[in-house]
């Protein structure tokens, strides 16, 4: 498999997010406007757990970089987002 040096490197930009999740809800995406209000604070209190559990595992890295984004979004798959706020993911 490859290397992905960048993952550690590369910073996501945080402030684009709100517009991202506006972009998904004019697509469809069941986003309510409280979602997109949130959506920084909401982005850092997950990428905090990450980083928390990857220095747990002696590999620090900051909140903001592709890694953490990356592994938010596998975190992410498969799971109903109604049954996660209702707090029944699946």
């Amino acid at each position: 498999m490859p290397r992905y040096p960048w993952l550690l490197t590369d910073s996501v930009d945080t402030g684009r997010t709100p517009y991202k999740i506006k972009s998904m809800k004019s697509l469809g995406v069941p986003y309510a406007d409280e979602d997109i209000d949130n959506a920084e604070s909401a982005y850092r209190e997950q990428a905090d757990a990450i980083v928390a559990g990857l220095a747990a595992s002696d590999l620090p890295v900051e909140w903001d970089k592709e890694l953490v984004a990356l592994i938010a979004y596998l975190q992410r798959l498969g799971k109903n987002e109604l049954a996660t706020h209702l707090g029944k993911a699946r």
